[in-house]
């Protein structure tokens, strides 16, 4: 997990991803909280308790012990794949040209959610 990446979302009992996810910090205090924290753009915050189940190569998996219990899946977005596939999730057609490499992305999205 790297809190510098965008990740979509695939909530548990989900076949398709739903969401973008950026500012992914997974926080350990049990007398706090323990849970996965992420803002979804522009700035919409969440806290979400729960375990990382495990790191892959493309992203992270987490198990939800709150909101839509079960194994979500988190992947990481690209340039690449945002155009292809994510891009979707949040913005229309015509606002996609700007972004051109991974770097962009992570830019703007940076700027968007106030990281």
């Amino acid at each position: 997990m790297d809190k510098i990446k965008v990740y979509a979302v695939k909530m548990a009992g989900k076949k398709k991803y739903t969401g973008l996810a950026c500012g992914c910090e997974y926080r350990a205090d049990p007398e706090t909280f323990k849970g996965l924290c992420y803002l979804t753009p522009p700035d919409r915050g969440h806290m979400i308790p729960g375990e990382i189940l495990k790191e892959t190569r493309t992203g992270f998996e987490f198990m939800s012990t709150g909101y839509a219990p079960g194994k979500w899946v988190f992947t990481e977005v690209t340039a690449d794949n945002f155009q292809k596939k994510f891009g979707h999730l949040i913005m229309d057609d015509e606002r996609l040209d700007f972004i051109n490499t991974t770097e962009d992305l992570q830019e703007y999205f940076i700027k968007i959610c106030g990281e």
